[in-house]
């Protein structure tokens, strides 16, 4: 094993320990206990935001809130989520649209799919965006939520192989030409596919983002993002 790899499995290995003792220390998993106790203004729409952090495996660019993946511990706090949507709705709040961030939202679909359904159950729910990344976009997976999500933003981040390699995707998600393939399987399950992809990434050349945007261009989604690379 060269002198890289072992780098690279220490981090990981690190990073995975950090975030495990984080998840215990730092994530509150007791239902919720408390009355909310903030009201609505008159005359104001508001937008409906829920957060999922967690992941399998952590990208190195990311700066997200978000914890090690752990079915049980997702499980109660997906159940805490649904009591306070509960409790947003005794304290006179209503929403036009939802937001599901992560983390990995679609990592929990069982979980996520009651929460959507409660959500529109709750309130005036017209569209739900959620954000995917590639694992989780097979038409298996995406047709429990036929009705449900409008709009799934997937991040694929880049169409070069080098690229996802040197942010640590490759291994994660798979090589360009696979996730190309998952994205053309994916059109039509949901009303509204969005490609997100970043500029500004570790020795990205010209070249490497009039590809990625050719692409991206040549699987027709419904909407195309760019986001660059900040350092956080």
């Amino acid at each position: 094993m060269g002198f890289k790899n072992i780098i690279e499995r220490f981090s990981i290995n690190y990073a995975h320990n950090t975030m495990q003792k984080s998840l215990y220390n730092g994530l509150n998993i007791d239902i919720l206990d408390k009355k909310y106790v903030k009201t609505p203004r008159e005359n104001t729409e508001y937008m409906l935001y829920a957060h999922v952090p967690f992941c399998h495996t952590f990208c190195p660019y990311c700066s997200f809130h978000k914890y090690h993946y752990e079915q049980e511990l997702a499980k109660i706090y997906f159940e805490n989520l649904r009591e306070e949507m509960r409790q947003i709705k005794e304290a006179g709040f209503d929403f036009s649209s939802l937001y599901v961030g992560g983390g990995t939202t679609l990592i929990n679909e069982p979980e996520l799919e009651k929460t959507l359904k409660l959500a529109k159950d709750l309130f005036s729910i017209e569209d739900i965006s959620a954000e995917s990344d590639p694992n989780h976009i097979s038409p298996e997976s995406l047709s429990r939520f036929d009705g449900l999500i409008d709009r799934l933003s997937v991040g694929v981040q880049s169409f070069d192989n080098e690229t996802l390699k040197r942010v640590g995707r490759y291994e994660k998600f798979g090589s360009a030409e696979e996730t190309k393939r998952k994205l053309e399987q994916t059109l039509g399950k949901i009303p509204v596919i969005s490609l997100d992809l970043i500029f500004n990434l570790p020795n990205q050349t010209k070249e490497q983002l009039i590809n990625d945007i050719n692409v991206a261009k040549s699987i027709s989604p419904q909407q195309i993002t760019f986001y660059p690379l900040m350092k956080s």
